[in-house]
């Protein structure tokens, strides 16, 4: 390899144009992925962990069920019917309080 000196005769330690334009293509790209590429990398990683979290969360929810039903199954007398009884009521009382939480049709009737 060759001196640094030598392949500069003035002495001048400056950067090279090759170093300029690549350090400038290089801001460049940068600044281009930090508008495009890095939002749309966010907004992925967003959904994904959405949908991993919507994926748990209804799969508990469906063993929760399950596990509940067994539960009253064993402990309530009579057969299933006892258990589908409390749990039907639960899911109605349940509706009937969402139903009285909604909001009012704000179109008129005629």
């Amino acid at each position: 390899m060759a001196d640094e000196s030598s392949q500069n005769p003035t002495g001048d330690v400056s950067v090279g144009w090759e170093a300029q334009v690549t350090e400038r293509f290089v801001g460049v790209v940068d600044r281009l992925r930090a508008r495009t590429t890095q939002p749309l990398l966010t907004a992925s990683r967003g959904v994904v962990f959405g949908l991993v979290a919507i994926i748990c969360g209804l799969t508990v929810l469906v063993l929760f069920s399950v596990g509940i039903f067994r539960l009253l199954n064993n402990v309530l007398p009579g057969g299933g019917w006892a258990a589908y009884l409390v749990l039907g009521g639960l899911c109605c009382a349940l509706g009937a309080w969402f139903w009285s939480r909604r909001l009012p049709d704000s179109s008129p009737s005629q």
